[in-house]
Protein backbone atom coordinates (compact mmCIF):
# COMPACT_ATOMS: atom_id res chain seq x y z
CA UNK A 1 0.00 0.00 0.00
CA UNK A 2 1.23 3.50 -0.81
CA UNK A 3 -0.10 7.03 -0.79
CA UNK A 4 -0.71 7.00 -4.55
CA UNK A 5 -2.97 3.96 -4.09
CA UNK A 6 -4.99 5.73 -1.37
CA UNK A 7 -5.30 8.88 -3.47
CA UNK A 8 -6.35 6.88 -6.53
CA UNK A 9 -9.08 5.17 -4.47
CA UNK A 10 -10.28 8.54 -3.16
CA UNK A 11 -10.47 9.92 -6.72
CA UNK A 12 -12.63 6.97 -7.84
CA UNK A 13 -15.31 7.45 -5.21
CA UNK A 14 -18.65 7.91 -6.95
CA UNK A 15 -20.52 11.12 -6.31
CA UNK A 16 -17.67 12.73 -4.41
CA UNK A 17 -16.68 16.29 -5.31
CA UNK A 18 -13.41 16.66 -7.12
CA UNK A 19 -10.70 17.27 -4.59
CA UNK A 20 -7.18 18.40 -5.35
CA UNK A 21 -3.90 18.82 -3.51
CA UNK A 22 -3.95 18.65 0.28
CA UNK A 23 -7.73 18.23 0.40
CA UNK A 24 -7.44 15.07 -1.70
CA UNK A 25 -4.65 13.68 0.51
CA UNK A 26 -6.65 14.44 3.67
CA UNK A 27 -9.70 12.72 2.19
CA UNK A 28 -7.59 9.70 1.22
CA UNK A 29 -6.15 9.48 4.75
CA UNK A 30 -9.60 9.70 6.32
CA UNK A 31 -10.84 6.90 4.08
CA UNK A 32 -7.77 4.80 4.84
CA UNK A 33 -9.27 4.05 8.29
CA UNK A 34 -11.45 1.51 6.55
CA UNK A 35 -8.56 -0.54 5.18
CA UNK A 36 -8.67 -4.24 5.96
CA UNK A 37 -6.98 -5.51 9.12
CA UNK A 38 -4.21 -7.11 7.06
CA UNK A 39 -3.15 -3.69 5.81
CA UNK A 40 -2.92 -1.90 9.20
CA UNK A 41 0.81 -2.36 9.72
CA UNK A 42 1.72 -1.20 6.22
CA UNK A 43 -0.76 1.65 6.51
CA UNK A 44 0.69 2.74 9.86
CA UNK A 45 4.18 2.86 8.32
CA UNK A 46 2.87 4.84 5.36
CA UNK A 47 1.02 7.31 7.59
CA UNK A 48 4.09 7.77 9.82
CA UNK A 49 6.11 8.55 6.70
CA UNK A 50 3.49 11.08 5.51
CA UNK A 51 3.44 12.62 8.98
CA UNK A 52 7.20 13.10 8.97
CA UNK A 53 7.48 14.42 5.42
CA UNK A 54 4.56 16.78 4.90
CA UNK A 55 4.71 20.53 5.30
CA UNK A 56 0.91 20.81 5.21
CA UNK A 57 -0.79 21.25 8.58
CA UNK A 58 -4.03 19.81 7.15
CA UNK A 59 -2.29 16.63 5.98
CA UNK A 60 -0.23 16.40 9.19
CA UNK A 61 -3.34 16.65 11.37
CA UNK A 62 -5.20 13.98 9.38
CA UNK A 63 -2.15 11.71 9.46
CA UNK A 64 -1.67 12.14 13.22
CA UNK A 65 -5.28 11.28 13.96
CA UNK A 66 -5.17 8.26 11.66
CA UNK A 67 -1.89 7.05 13.15
CA UNK A 68 -3.31 7.18 16.67
CA UNK A 69 -6.39 5.30 15.46
CA UNK A 70 -4.24 2.63 13.85
CA UNK A 71 -1.61 1.96 16.48
CA UNK A 72 -2.76 3.81 19.57
CA UNK A 73 -0.03 4.42 22.11
CA UNK A 74 2.71 3.35 19.71
CA UNK A 75 2.10 6.53 17.72
CA UNK A 76 3.12 8.83 20.54
CA UNK A 77 6.86 8.82 19.93
CA UNK A 78 6.49 9.64 16.22
CA UNK A 79 4.24 12.58 17.02
CA UNK A 80 6.42 13.80 19.91
CA UNK A 81 9.48 13.81 17.61
CA UNK A 82 7.45 15.85 15.15
CA UNK A 83 6.46 18.34 17.88
CA UNK A 84 10.12 18.79 18.78
CA UNK A 85 10.96 20.04 15.28
CA UNK A 86 11.64 23.78 15.00
CA UNK A 87 8.61 25.73 13.87
CA UNK A 88 6.05 22.99 14.56
CA UNK A 89 4.52 24.36 17.74
CA UNK A 90 2.42 27.10 16.11
CA UNK A 91 0.45 24.40 14.29
CA UNK A 92 0.49 21.62 16.86
CA UNK A 93 -3.01 21.72 18.34
CA UNK A 94 -4.32 18.72 16.41
CA UNK A 95 -1.15 16.75 17.04
CA UNK A 96 -1.56 17.32 20.77
CA UNK A 97 -5.26 16.46 20.52
CA UNK A 98 -4.31 13.14 18.92
CA UNK A 99 -1.80 12.48 21.72
CA UNK A 100 -4.41 13.33 24.33
CA UNK A 101 -6.81 10.86 22.71
CA UNK A 102 -4.39 8.02 23.38
CA UNK A 103 -3.47 9.36 26.82
CA UNK A 104 0.17 9.79 25.87
CA UNK A 105 2.76 11.16 28.29
CA UNK A 106 4.81 14.22 27.32
CA UNK A 107 8.13 15.55 28.60
CA UNK A 108 7.62 18.51 30.94
CA UNK A 109 10.12 20.62 28.98
CA UNK A 110 8.11 20.12 25.78
CA UNK A 111 4.88 21.10 27.53
CA UNK A 112 6.45 24.33 28.80
CA UNK A 113 7.80 25.07 25.32
CA UNK A 114 4.33 24.52 23.85
CA UNK A 115 2.89 26.98 26.37
CA UNK A 116 5.61 29.50 25.48
CA UNK A 117 5.42 29.15 21.69
CA UNK A 118 2.28 27.25 20.72
CA UNK A 119 -1.07 28.42 19.47
CA UNK A 120 -3.94 28.98 21.88
CA UNK A 121 -5.32 25.55 20.95
CA UNK A 122 -1.92 23.92 21.53
CA UNK A 123 -1.56 25.67 24.89
CA UNK A 124 -4.94 24.34 25.96
CA UNK A 125 -4.01 20.81 24.95
CA UNK A 126 -0.66 21.11 26.78
CA UNK A 127 -2.49 22.16 29.94
CA UNK A 128 -4.58 18.97 29.73
CA UNK A 129 -1.36 16.96 29.98
CA UNK A 130 -0.22 18.96 33.00
CA UNK A 131 -3.60 18.87 34.75
CA UNK A 132 -3.85 15.12 34.30
CA UNK A 133 -0.26 14.53 35.42
CA UNK A 134 0.69 12.82 32.16
CA UNK A 135 4.25 14.15 32.11
CA UNK A 136 7.80 12.90 32.38
CA UNK A 137 10.90 14.72 33.65
CA UNK A 138 9.47 15.51 37.07
CA UNK A 139 12.71 15.68 39.03
CA UNK A 140 12.98 18.60 41.42
CA UNK A 141 15.47 20.32 39.11
CA UNK A 142 13.27 19.88 36.02
CA UNK A 143 10.17 21.14 37.82
CA UNK A 144 12.07 24.13 39.22
CA UNK A 145 13.50 25.02 35.80
CA UNK A 146 10.03 24.75 34.26
CA UNK A 147 8.54 26.84 37.06
CA UNK A 148 11.14 29.55 36.46
CA UNK A 149 10.44 29.63 32.71
CA UNK A 150 6.70 29.92 33.33
CA UNK A 151 7.14 32.64 35.97
CA UNK A 152 9.34 34.61 33.58
CA UNK A 153 6.79 34.15 30.80
CA UNK A 154 3.90 35.26 33.01
CA UNK A 155 5.81 38.35 34.14
CA UNK A 156 6.96 39.52 30.69
CA UNK A 157 3.99 38.79 28.42
CA UNK A 158 1.35 41.32 27.45
CA UNK A 159 -0.81 38.55 25.98
CA UNK A 160 -3.69 37.92 28.41
CA UNK A 161 -4.29 34.34 27.19
CA UNK A 162 -0.61 33.47 27.38
CA UNK A 163 -0.41 34.83 30.93
CA UNK A 164 -3.45 32.75 31.93
CA UNK A 165 -1.92 29.61 30.38
CA UNK A 166 1.39 30.21 32.18
CA UNK A 167 -0.40 30.81 35.51
CA UNK A 168 -2.50 27.64 35.16
CA UNK A 169 0.64 25.67 34.32
CA UNK A 170 2.33 27.07 37.43
CA UNK A 171 -0.62 25.92 39.56
CA UNK A 172 -0.29 22.45 38.04
CA UNK A 173 3.43 22.40 38.84
CA UNK A 174 2.59 23.21 42.47
CA UNK A 175 0.65 19.94 42.57
CA UNK A 176 3.68 18.02 41.27
CA UNK A 177 6.26 19.23 43.77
Amino acid sequence: MNLAFLIDNARREPGHPRLEGDDLVVHALRNARFAGDDDKSDLANLVADVLNRTDSSKVRNAAALLLTDLIGRGADQSIIRLLERPGMLKMSGSLLFALNNIEAILPLDLIVTIIEEGSLEAQGEALVFLESGRITETTDDAVQASRQRLQDLSARTNDKNLKIAADIALECLDDIS
